[in-house]
């Protein structure tokens, strides 16, 4: 009998050099009969040089797929998760380094009780060969669904997109799929429809260090004013489910959509020296802490 209890589900499209990064450090002989690699090759269009980790890592089970036809990028993740069939599953994007020896803290979490719908953890950034992580404590313990409401109004979300988060896979599947409709949200959508059959874990454990270059902001002025507009009305919402209103409500969405959208588009428009002095002051008010 298989003992596989968490599918890693790696959706790429062009993911270059930095899809063979992601591969290669999902490499772990002393865990690998623990998850199972799923990728999914949305057509390529580039050389796919991330082919040659396949053969490094015979030893590992990775599966390699291909849609019946090119997808969107939230068709792709819906198709992706359909194919799940552990336990429990996780997304790893392009660039993204995952902790693989915290996901069996994961499992064991989510395997533990049937309540729980997914769980998530601290990650970092990294950016022109820094690292920026949370300076302050990582929430931890269990989160019913208020209280993980609360947790999305901090000024630091700390749910890190799609790869943050491990489901049980039975809680995923009732709440499938991805809303295509919200493009730049439909991860946090998901997961609040995931909070309405379950509670939440926030583990202490490092989950994943994120390429900021190819993170779920894009650096165009276009794509963040779409992805701005998404955030507001979402976080709208989510202050609706909680009864906050008037002042309070405003100040939640200038911290946690205004604030980190200017910092965003400051990195395209404003020179260098003053993004520098506007990114102090924002990694003090956010706690965020270069290493």
């Amino acid at each position: 009998m298989s003992c596989v209890k968490l599918d890693l589900l790696c959706p790429v499209k062009n993911g270059g050099e930095a899809f063979l990064g992601t591969i290669r450090s999902m490499k772990c002989p002393e865990l690998k009969d623990l998850f199972r690699i799923v990728i999914s090759d949305n057509y390529s269009t580039d050389d796919r040089p991330w082919m040659v980790a396949l053969d490094e890592m015979k030893d590992c089970n990775i599966e390699l797929l291909k849609p019946p036809r090119p997808l969107d990028r939230i068709e792709h993740w819906n198709w992706l998760a359909g194919k799940a069939t552990s336990d429990t599953a996780r997304f790893i994007m392009s660039g993204d380094i995952p902790a693989i020896i915290a996901a069996r803290k994961a499992v064991d979490v989510l395997l533990s009780d049937p309540t729980f719908a997914f769980t998530f953890g601290p990650h970092e950034v990294s950016f022109e060969e820094k690292v920026e992580r949370h300076s302050c404590k990582p929430p931890v313990g269990r989160f019913d669904r208020d209280a993980a409401l609360r947790l999305c109004l901090d000024v630091m979300n700390p749910f890190g997109g799609p790869s943050g988060v491990t489901f049980r896979r039975d809680k995923l599947c009732k709440v499938l799929p991805f809303e295509v409709e919200y493009p730049w949200s439909a991860d946090m959508r998901l997961f609040l429809r995931c909070l309405e059959h379950g509670s939440c874990f926030g583990l202490e454990e490092l989950q994943q260090t994120q390429e900021r270059r190819i993170a779920r902001f894009s650096s165009s002025r276009r794509a963040i004013w779409i992805a701005f507009k998404e955030e507001w009305v979402l976080h709208s919402e989510v202050q609706q489910l909680l009864g906050v209103c008037g002042v309070a409500a405003y100040r939640n969405l200038f911290s946690t959509v205004l604030l980190p959208t200017v910092a965003k588009l400051g990195r395209a428009l404003i020179p260098l020296r003053p993004r520098k002095w506007l990114g102090a002051i924002y990694r003090k008010i956010t706690g965020c802490a270069n290493v």
